[in-house]
């Protein structure tokens, strides 16, 4: 895969996840001022809050370590043919003229090895 499909999937991942947290975030808002029109008529209406504030904490989380973890594999797979062609650009340096670059990719890492 070439780096800037890489580079635009991991930019992709990020306004969806952006979107999605700002949807959940008005969407919570919305349920809050109804929520507290509502109240005025319902007794119960504290532990609905307790419910949504504990699973506002959880999708918060859980979409951070989503973020946290989508970003570490992209870079991860940029970064790791990077360093292996460095290792090995850096013993042809030395005086191995002669020495072949072992590397399979089909990006442009791949082309100039």
């Amino acid at each position: 895969m070439k780096i800037s499909i890489k580079i635009f999937l991991s930019i992709f991942i990020i306004i969806i996840l952006i979107g999605f947290i700002a949807y959940i975030t008005l969407s919570n808002y919305l349920n809050t001022i109804t929520g507290n029109i509502i109240s005025n008529l319902s007794i119960n209406n504290s532990k609905s809050n307790n419910y949504n504030s504990i699973n506002w904490t959880i999708f918060i989380f859980l979409s951070g370590l989503t973020l946290i973890t989508s970003s570490l594999m992209i870079s991860r797979s940029i970064t790791k043919p990077l360093k292996k062609l460095q290792e090995q650009t850096k013993e042809i340096g030395i005086s191995h003229l002669v020495k072949k670059i072992d590397f399979n990719s089909n990006d442009e890492i791949g082309d100039l090895a």
